[in-house]
């Protein structure tokens, strides 16, 4: 099994970066920071990506915002935890890589938000969606 490009939205560490990995499930929890994930097929921009989510992320206590879809410019939804943007799957169900438009695509659509945590300010990573 060969690495394939994503792009993580690391909420948790206040991060965004390309990564390189192997598209196996154990590498998604890991990655993810989860044990229990789903793919959602979004847009950014005019493009659908794969988006694979911490399927509990609205469990935990203070879950964080990583991204908002919006549909005619109302957000329609919000995703939390860390977000992990691959290429749609082929026909076998086989994540695919990002090319290198995709990944400066994926980086022109994510927006840092300063939040207060805790007495402080804190800036985080915030990737804009659409359906």
């Amino acid at each position: 099994m060969n690495n394939i490009t994503g792009y993580l939205i690391n909420a948790h560490e206040r991060k965004h970066e390309r990564v390189e990995f192997k598209p196996k499930l154990e590498n998604y929890y890991e990655m993810l920071k989860c044990e229990c994930i789903d793919i959602i097929t979004r847009k950014i921009g005019n493009k659908a990506f794969d988006i694979i989510v911490d399927d509990e992320g609205l469990f935990v206590q203070d879950p964080i915002q990583s991204g908002l879809t919006f549909s005619k410019k109302e957000v329609v939804e919000q995703l939390v935890g860390n977000l992990l943007v691959v290429g749609k799957a082929d026909c076998e169900g086989k994540e695919q890589s990002l090319t290198d438009e995709d990944v400066e695509l994926i980086r022109q659509n994510v927006r840092i938000y300063v939040t207060k945590e805790e007495e402080l300010f804190v800036k985080r990573p915030v990737l804009f969606l659409s359906i």
